[in-house]
């Protein structure tokens, strides 16, 4: 699936707009604007959308107008290029939010996701994003003991950069990613999070990349892994849950979204639908900083968060479970500014208590570390006049693409097999 905009086939009906979780559009309003971004490029829609993919599920006509919202997005930044605060967001902009935080890491962590970065052939691995790179907690444990974890913060999947309509990036991207798969000689990939399963699967090919490699979601394999008798839960968590679905999952399909359903009731846990939820999920509120007026600001950002948390909060569920790194950090930032009593779990860390583990609960202090380089580093930039153009960002990923590869490369004359 590529994304991109069908207009032949767009009658201009608006429900797109009008059922948007974001933008609720009254349905003469959302026809109007919709023409509009087709005819002049042009809309209000483009400043407050967060590329969430709800819109390509909920149109009646196959037209994938998040496309068009993308591919305008992509019009206004090779005119205008992005507030230079958005670079802090970017993987390939160094220091970033991710590389403050894994600087950050306590010793045996960072010695962990450094280990992750070391080339050694593999035949399956687990693919980690940048997410789950600084939030390696997550994988210590008995459930993830036989995957070989591979990947670091070079080698990003593009998601951000994709829903901000960054193709340049994407484009370069794909390519080094397909080189260093190659150097690993993988024929699995397993992705911890949705949002590398769908650039891997969908988009990342749909620009170019030629991967020849079977792609799995982390769920997939857990839940085919259950089904099998490998992984067996010994304790019932006995709990009332709310879940927030990842964008990407949405995409990946009504299968894939039934998934974290069905592991939560096999540990014993209840759940409790938020409105709107499944299909028609809203972003967890990274989204509201990936248009180029927002350029990441960190007021939006945590606005669409905390209004998540309180549809969280309205079920009267005790716990919030997601299975995207990226939503339990930004749910776990929102909650340090605006508290809630309502925990939030990562899927893994309830399969843990399901097999008698205790989670390590890191949470907090990671959310603390996000704040912290949010403020050295983005605040004093938020008046800034300066923007961030393409060839620059082309460059500067350019630049740590041939460093880490030539790391790669020097490494891996001494490659040990992965068991």
């Amino acid at each position: 699936m590529c994304y991109n905009y069908n207009m032949e086939k767009c009658d201009f009906c608006g429900i797109c707009l009008s059922r948007c979780p974001t933008l609720h559009l009254p349905i003469r309003e959302a026809r109007a604007e919709i023409e509009k971004l087709v005819r002049e490029g042009e809309s209000k829609v483009l400043n407050r959308c967060s590329t969430c993919f709800a819109c390509d599920i909920l149109c009646p006509n196959g037209c994938n107008p998040c496309g068009l919202i993308l591919e305008r997005w992509h019009e206004q930044h090779l005119r205008k290029g992005r507030p230079v605060r958005a670079g802090y967001f970017m993987p390939c902009v160094f220091p970033n939010l991710w590389s403050f935080v894994l600087d950050r890491l306590p010793k045996n962590e960072k010695s962990l996701v450094r280990s992750w970065g070391k080339p050694s052939e593999c035949q399956e691995i687990l693919y980690p994003g940048c997410s789950v790179i600084i939030t390696d907690y997550l994988t210590q444990t008995e459930l993830l003991s036989k995957l070989e974890i591979k990947g670091s913060l070079e080698y990003c999947c593009g998601e951000m950069y994709y829903r901000m309509g960054m193709f340049e990036q994407v484009e370069l991207i794909g390519k080094r990613l397909e080189d260093f798969f190659k150097v690993l000689g993988v024929r699995k990939v397993i992705t911890a999070c949705p949002a590398c399963c769908d650039m891997l699967t969908n988009v990342l090919p749909a620009f170019g990349a030629k991967f020849r490699f079977e792609v799995e979601s982390l769920l997939q394999w857990i839940w085919r892994k259950v089904k099998e008798g490998e992984i067996r839960f010994t304790s019932r968590v006995k709990k009332l849950a709310t879940i927030h679905d990842s964008c990407h999952g949405k995409v990946l399909g009504k299968g894939f979204l039934e998934l974290p359903r069905r592991l939560l009731e096999a540990v014993g846990i209840e759940v409790v639908e938020m409105r709107p939820s499944g299909m028609e999920s809203p972003c967890c509120g990274i989204g509201a900083g990936f248009s180029p007026t927002s350029g990441f600001h960190p007021l939006h950002i945590q606005m669409a968060s905390v209004r998540r948390l309180n549809e969280a909060r309205r079920t009267g569920a005790e716990i919030l479970v997601v299975y995207c790194a990226g939503c339990l950090l930004m749910f776990s930032v929102a909650k340090l500014l605006y508290p809630i009593r309502m925990p939030v779990y990562h899927l893994l860390e309830i399969l843990q208590m399901a097999i008698g583990e205790k989670p390590l609960r890191h949470q907090a202090s990671r959310a603390m570390k996000l704040v912290i380089g949010v403020l050295r580093h983005q605040f004093p930039k938020l008046l800034s006049w300066k923007r961030l153009r393409t060839p620059q960002l082309v460059m500067e990923s350019s630049r740590n693409s041939a460093l880490q590869g030539a790391f790669l490369y020097r490494d891996s004359v001494d490659r040990n097999t992965c068991s």
